[in-house]
Order: structure tokens, then sequence, then C-alpha cells
């Protein structure tokens, strides 16, 4: 399944924020993007590498996140 990311936010995120009670009409509560923009401290260099991620850990946070937020979703429930 190849979605973009618009595709992703109207078709899950909105929907997940929706169910949570969050107003995703509501710029005071949902931004699509938000740029920060400010320069780093003194002696703080950019990343010049990529992070690791460990995706395994971090599926089963976003899973736990979910759970805990959206207990009665569907998925959760066998």
């Amino acid at each position: 399944m190849n979605r973009t990311e618009a595709q992703t936010r109207s078709g899950l995120v909105d929907r997940l924020l929706a169910q949570s009670g969050w107003n995703i009409k509501d710029p005071m509560q949902v931004v699509e993007e938000f740029d920060i923009l400010m320069s780093l401290p003194d002696g703080v260099e950019e990343a010049r590498t990529p992070f690791l991620v460990d995706r395994i850990a971090l599926r089963d946070q976003a899973q736990d996140a979910f759970k805990e937020h959206l207990p009665n979703e569907s998925r959760w429930l066998k």
C-alpha cells in the first residue's frame, strides 16, 4: 500500500484525531504542518548522520499509545 502523506493524514491520522475528540477543523487544535525556525545553540551542530530507529519498538510504542487512547477500536478487540 503506497499512500501519499496527504492520503495517510486524511484517511488515518485525521480520523483517529477526530475519534479522540480533537476538532480537526480548528487550527487552534490541529495544524497540518508547523515549522519551527530557530538557530541551534552555540557549539551544537546539525546531525550529519541519520538517527537509528528500532522499528519494532517504535511500532509497539505506537500501538500501546493507540490502545490507551482508543481502547474500543476494532483492531485491538481480538
